[in-house]
This record gives structure tokens, sequence and C-alpha cells, in this order.
């Protein structure tokens, strides 16, 4: 199966998956990815939590509302994040993020049962790492590494090949662990990852959907709840689109970029 190429900037807000050749399959071991800027293509991440607590079940079903939609055009991206909460009416914020040669550009809107409440546009320069770091974030799962679980199984199947992961080490396990608790905003005493398996379908276009099952105690306010989350990222190679600056970027106000990111 002919692979496709996958820029280094996608791998680090995905995962650290081996090296892509030209042609031919990947080879294990191999997680730094290859370079090519001429790739476009669309992921979309999502999230599903499951926990048997009839109080906390609904806390944590306000939580999958956490949506990310991430257009990488060559060395350009553009990512739309948008979370909805129902609490007294429908609350929703959305940020358009759009970076491009060192800078991060964030048109944010909150609305709340569809009226826009506030609006903001500002920029800053983000380096390498900063990107990585964020994108990471977006995709729930990015920072995992293929070399850092025990277990792994593949299969070749009629029209793909199907990796999956089990068995994750410490740095892993931490990964993982850090989604929750980013999820939750700080609002927890202590996550703990009892189980995960990462699933890689991958077709000759490239990755089709990357799917991690997981399962962790959290412990909020001395209590520990059983929590179940599938996290699946899908990957679209033929849609059409294009990212570029918006239009008044040069009114956007300039702050830290800790003021976008974090």
């Amino acid at each position: 199966m002919k692979t496709k190429k996958i820029i280094s900037l996608l791998l680090a807000c995905v995962l650290a998956l081996p090296t892509f050749a030209s042609c031919g399959k990947r080879k294990a071991g191999e997680l730094t990815p290859t370079d090519t800027s001429s790739d476009s293509y669309v992921i979309r991440t999502s999230i599903d939590l499951f926990c048997d607590d009839e109080v906390m079940g609904d806390f944590f079903d306000n939580l999958e509302n956490d949506r990310s939609v991430i257009y990488v055009d060559g060395n350009k991206i553009k990512a739309e994040r948008t979370y909805e909460v129902e609490a007294s009416g429908k609350h929703v914020r959305k940020d358009t993020y759009l970076i491009s040669d060192g800078v991060i550009y964030d048109y944010y809107r909150y609305y709340t049962n569809d009226i826009l409440q506030s609006s903001k546009t500002a920029k800053s320069n983000i380096t390498s790492d900063e990107v990585s770091g964020f994108l990471n974030g977006l995709c729930f799962i990015g920072g995992i590494s293929e070399d850092g679980f025990s277990e792994i199984q593949e299969e070749s199947l009629e029209d793909k090949d199907v990796t999956t992961y089990s068995e994750p080490d410490a740095k892993n396990r931490i990964v993982f662990e850090r989604m929750v608790v980013s999820l939750l905003e700080g609002y927890c005493d202590l996550v703990t990852l009892r189980s995960a398996t990462l699933t890689v379908n991958e077709t000759e276009a490239g990755y089709s959907d990357v799917i991690a099952l997981c399962s962790f105690d959290v412990t909020i306010r001395g209590e520990v709840y059983t929590l179940s989350a599938t996290v699946r990222l899908d990957f679209d190679y033929s849609e059409s689109f294009d990212v570029s600056l918006p239009s008044d970027s040069d009114k956007y106000e300039e702050v830290e970029i800790n003021d976008i990111i974090d």
C-alpha cells in the first residue's frame, strides 16, 4: 500500500507516529515524520464520555460538546473550535485560529441562546513548539508516542491497514490523563488512567481515522468516579478549502501568546 506523507506539524498535533516514506509501508519505531509542504487535509475531532453516576454523568455529557476541525494547507493551519454548554440556556464559545508564518490569529465569539454576547480578535507571535503544544490540545491525544506501548497488533484488510496499540507506558499515560485534566479545567483532585487502546486505520490516501478507547478513575471533591472516553480523529484528503489570513488581520490586537493558547 502506498502511504501518504504527513507533514511534521500535523503529527505534532495528532500523534508521534512513524515516519512515512513516499512509497511503501511505514517502518516501525521511526517517529520523525517526513516533511512535505504540498499536502492539504482536514482533521475532525470528537470525544464521547460516559460516567455511570447519575449526577456526574450529566456533567461529563457537557464536556463532550468540545469539537475542533483543523485544516492543514501546506505550512498554514486553520482550526475551528466550538464548545457548547447547556446551563440555563445554550452557551456557545467559538474560536477560529489561523497560524501562518510564525503568527497565530484568533477570532473569538461567545453566544447565549444564539445571540452574540461578545467577540474579540487577537494575534501573537508563536514558536513551532507552542504550535505543537496548542494543536496537541485541540486533538485531545496529541503527543501520544507509538513506541510508548508494550503491545502492538497489526492487521491488513482489503482496503486498509489497522494497527492497535495497548499497554501505554508512563509518558503516554500522562498524555491520556492530561487530556481529562484539561477537559475538567482543574475541577478535579486526581485523574488516573486505568486502561487505553489506540487504533490507527490507514488507507492508500493516508490516515483514515485514529480512535482511542480509555478508562479513568477521576477524583472530584474526594469522590472517585469511573469515566470512559472515546476519542476519534477523522481525516479527509478530498475536501476543497483555502487557508488565508483574515481580511482585517492588521486590526487584530497584539497580545501575549498565553492570552490565546492557554
